[in-house]
């Protein structure tokens, strides 16, 4: 699958959201839910530390990986421990054992080829104390 990349350039921008009020509105409102993503992934990191970012993160992937497992949620990506914790920012042995702890929980189940298999949402919510933000701001 190939692609392009285009670059606007910031007058370019300015030009054609003074030219078209409906690009303008529809760009102001890209802008406001990117915005809002980040101030909750903020929230999460600041407020609950290591374990806040690693619950977050799996409730956001089960937003936009997840795929419904009778009365659990299958995170359908492919994903190492070490993976998870350079995108968390972490070693990769902190996340192997709040991983662990998780499953001595039975809050998760680690499936081979690197899913995990979500089996109490409700948990990871109540532990960082969830907003419940619509799912078009809770994602990846």
């Amino acid at each position: 699958m190939a692609g392009e990349v285009w670059i606007i350039p910031r007058q370019g921008l300015e030009k054609m959201l003074i030219k078209n009020g409906q690009f303008c509105v529809e760009f102001l409102r890209w802008m406001g839910l990117m915005s809002r993503r980040m101030q909750s992934k903020f929230r999460d990191l600041l407020l609950n530390g290591k374990i806040g970012a690693l619950y977050s993160t799996l409730i956001r992937m089960s937003n936009t990986y997840g795929k419904p497992h009778p009365n659990k949620i299958l995170i359908d990506l492919s994903l190492t421990n070490r993976d998870l914790a350079q995108f968390l920012g972490l070693t990769r042995e902190s996340v192997n054992r709040m991983l662990s702890d998780l499953k001595k929980q039975d809050v998760v189940d680690l499936l081979p080829h690197g899913h995990i298999l979500i089996k109490n949402l409700a948990f990871l919510k109540e532990a960082i104390f969830c907003d419940d933000c619509p799912p078009d701001i809770c994602q990846m």
